[in-house]
């Protein structure tokens, strides 16, 4: 009876957070994380030792095991998805009073307006309507919009002269949008807005997020995907030197609960990890990990052309932007799942990709009696399953024409003129015509 009484007291004390799409990338990865974090994790200012750090794993474990977690509710995208096992309730088709009912029964609402535009008048609408019933409203709400940062993508650089200085969280009112991201800027004004009127019964923030990565992979996926199908070269679009402001989702996640838990002054706030990889190399680093290294630049017109990639994708692709989270920083209590970033945690960005999405390498080896079809069957297979082709005779050639190649003499001890290792250059003007007579042609020998 004890135990059932201590059941029933840790589920009273849970918290129901509301998150719309639990179904999309960043819903199934934050409600996920988020049921598995103790509330109030991040109040502690425990600081443990790199030797401690097994200890403190175990601590926290028990912790999950015996305190107050957080409950997810929320909707879904798409009306054919099944419900995840850790979400506690979820609605696939209401209406707005639905919504607002289902809403007000938690204590933290999560909006994210990141992957589906048609999210942001509902997340408005709603902030709206839970505004109006202020009078009504017992315990305190809390109004919490993902946001991404294409808000910023055409903000006139801080320093003219110095293009590379760095924004934070404190030039918010300097940012202007992408043209196709001006609803997003409009919803984070009124989010802000709405919050300053009755901080007791309603807090609001913002966090606009840098390109998610990590696990099975969002917005890189196309890259993920043509290296793991052995993609002779990973596209790149345009020139690449653009700088990406990323962070990895599980971090994006920890980010959100310490503004739940800590409630930072800040109202608006970013979030992205230390790095700033360049387009170029984002690609280079997942090429190089799951293929052969090489990168080929697309022209942004012929970019649009893909099918890979959606229009929202592409325009977040060449962003601009060098910004640091100096909140997240300083004021938060976080443990970093890739604090380096993208390029620097590729090795286990690319184990995550393959666990999640439970892919396994297939390797085959064909043997039989000569001239039976082996090469014929392994073309065929390797074009199926999108697998390398390897031949031995391919692979001894290849070995001989590298050892030849290293061999060969340099371009200084040649002495043919038509030799093609030749350094020096070829006689553009014409020879004059001589007659030799048979008798007087003389043999060279050629050295090469």
């Amino acid at each position: 009876m004890s135990r059932e009484k201590e059941d029933s007291e840790k589920k009273n004390n849970n918290k129901l957070v509301f998150l719309n799409h639990v179904d999309t990338f960043h819903g199934r990865h934050i409600s996920k994380y988020l049921t598995n974090s103790v509330i109030g994790a991040t109040l502690e200012e425990n600081e443990e030792e790199e030797e401690e750090a097994q200890e403190a794993e175990e601590e926290a474990a028990f912790k999950r095991s015996k305190g107050p977690v957080y409950d997810i509710v929320g909707t879904y995208r798409e009306a054919e998805a099944e419900k995840p096992k850790w979400i506690k309730d979820a609605i696939k088709s209401y209406t707005k009073n639905q919504l607002l009912e289902l809403a007000l029964e938690c204590d933290y609402i999560i909006y994210d307006i990141c992957e589906d535009p048609s999210q942001i008048d509902e997340a408005t609408w709603l902030l709206s309507a839970i505004h109006a019933e202020l009078e009504n409203i017992e315990r305190k709400k809390v109004f919490i919009l993902i946001s991404p940062l294409m808000t910023w993508a055409k903000s006139k650089a801080l320093d003219p002269e110095d293009p590379e200085v760095f924004f934070t969280e404190e030039d918010f009112r300097k940012r202007k949008p992408h043209p196709n991201f001006k609803d997003h800027c409009s919803a984070e004004k009124l989010i802000i807005k709405l919050g300053k009127s009755d901080k007791k019964k309603l807090s609001t923030w913002c966090v606009a997020t840098g390109l998610t990565y990590g696990l099975e992979e969002n917005i890189f996926h196309s890259m993920f995907k043509a290296a793991w199908h052995n993609g002779a070269e990973i596209q790149c679009f345009g020139e690449g030197t653009n700088v990406l402001p990323t962070i990895h989702v599980e971090d994006l996640a920890q980010v959100l609960q310490n503004v739940i838990e800590r409630k930072p002054k800040q109202r608006y706030l970013v979030a992205v990890d230390d790095s700033k990889p360049t387009l170029y190399e984002i690609a280079r680093a997942v090429s190089k990990q799951l293929s052969t290294g090489k990168v080929r630049k697309l022209n942004k017109e012929d970019a649009l052309l893909t099918r890979d990639i959606a229009q929202a994708d592409f325009d977040m692709l060449l962003l601009d932007l060098r910004i640091e989270g100096v909140q997240v920083k300083e004021g938060m209590r976080i443990k970093w799942r890739a604090e380096t970033g993208i390029v620097e945690n590729m090795p286990a960005l690319v184990k995550e990709f393959k666990a999640e999405r439970k892919l396994n390498p297939l390797r085959l080896c064909i043997l039989g009696a000569p001239a039976v079809g082996k090469t014929t069957v392994a073309q065929q297979l390797a074009k199926h399953f999108r697998i390398h082709h390897l031949k031995i005779k391919d692979v001894i050639d290849d070995g001989i024409d590298a050892l030849v190649s290293s061999t060969q003499p340099g371009p200084s001890l040649c002495r043919r003129r038509a030799c093609p290792c030749s350094s020096r250059p070829t006689r553009t003007r014409p020879r004059r015509t001589r007659t030799r007579r048979p008798w007087r042609r003389r043999r060279r020998t050629a050295i090469c």
